[in-house]
């Protein structure tokens, strides 16, 4: 209970930040107008994990199905820590094309809580069969679906079953000033 109790804390606790501080500043959003929530749930011990989206993030094609995945927890790939195995579906044929990356970095969780990142061996193993490919291609659609726009999801496979972790409209490009 400590352990959640401080994380709330420090997650709170940025929305003062010098970067959101700042941010709010340069965008005129009045810092008296801004609140935060947080969700707790509890930790999937995934085996594999990743990013998914409904439209290719590249191109913007809504006929591509785009996933990231890698062994363990997610934090390694949404940090940026680690290669992933990164597949691209065609929805309408359901061609999937491959790329293995190294893996060389995995998330476990910790007993008692918490998480630890580690390096490990390049792993030449893709993280997911094809079967998990297309359980994921069908979840993505189906969130996408519900909510009429394309989506970027976090997703977890723990014991055979898959998890939705996470689901957000996926953003149109932003203007490059924007981005600076």
């Amino acid at each position: 209970l400590d352990a959640v109790l401080a994380a709330l804390v420090n997650c709170w606790s940025s929305l003062w930040t010098a970067r959101a501080i700042g941010y709010r500043a340069r965008n005129a959003i009045p810092h008296d107008g801004v609140a935060l929530a947080a969700v707790v749930q509890l930790l999937v011990p995934a085996q594999a994990s990743g990013v998914l989206f409904t439209a290719n993030p590249l191109t913007g094609s809504r006929t591509e199905t785009v996933i990231d995945a890698t062994w363990g927890l997610g934090e390694a790939l949404v940090s940026g820590q680690v290669e992933p195995d990164h597949f691209v579906v065609d929805t309408g044929s359901g061609r999937i094309t491959r790329s293995v990356g190294a893996k060389a970095v995995v998330t476990s969780p910790l007993p008692g809580g918490g998480a630890a990142t580690s390096a490990r061996e390049p792993d030449p193993a893709l993280s997911l069969s094809d079967a998990q490919v297309r359980e994921l291609v069908a979840l993505g659609r189906s969130v996408a679906t519900e909510y009429g726009t394309p989506q970027d999801l976090e997703w977890a496979i723990a014991d055979g079953t898959v998890y939705l972790l996470q689901a957000r409209a996926k953003l149109r490009r932003a203007p490059q000033a924007a981005l600076e």
